[in-house]
């Protein structure tokens, strides 16, 4: 017990040696709940912290709230968020020239997305189609009729390596 107490007492000293250290490592890692979020909004780091932990309590409401202070090319690969198509459409239009939107490369590359056939459709243009976006993503609901609607954008080198097709010998 008196090891454990002295253990305690080295990283308490470290974590205040290094307040920053610790301030990424609880942004980054921690389930923070509205309130700590709300209580130390200016002291979190929100861009290479929050913005990647997948431990939150996501929500669209948390998400709109503190849009300024995202960094949403790593909000577009966090699987924590509760994903759907209404949340990306909502969410889309929340950024501004110095705080941009989503990153479509990176929502393209995210597994944890309810693909479909409507989503892929509404956001063609946005989408990235290639090795490193959509072409790559196993996640996708892949059938014949999907890899036809949009032919002409796959990666087709892509495309015959991802594991999540579902290949036949015909």
């Amino acid at each position: 017990e008196r090891v454990l107490a002295r253990s305690e007492d080295r990283y308490v000293h470290f974590f205040r040696e290094h307040e920053e250290f610790f301030v990424q490592l609880v942004s980054r890692w921690h389930p923070i709940g509205p309130e700590l979020l709300e209580q130390y909004a200016d002291r979190w780091n929100w861009r290479r912290g929050l913005s990647k932990n997948d431990n939150l309590l996501w929500s669209e409401d948390l998400i709109k709230r503190y849009s300024h202070r995202w960094s949403w090319r790593e909000l577009s690969r966090n699987e924590g968020i509760p994903w759907s198509g209404e949340l990306i459409g909502r969410c889309s239009d929340l950024g501004s020239l110095n705080w941009p939107h989503w990153n479509w490369k990176n929502l393209s590359m995210n597994e944890s997305i309810p693909w479909t056939m409507e989503l892929l459709k509404n956001y063609a243009d946005q989408w990235e189609w290639g090795g490193r976006g959509l072409s790559g993503n196993e996640a996708l609901p892949w059938t014949e009729n999907l890899i036809n609607r949009f032919a002409e954008r796959w990666s087709w080198g892509a495309l015959s390596a991802n594991k999540g097709l579902p290949w036949t010998q015909d």
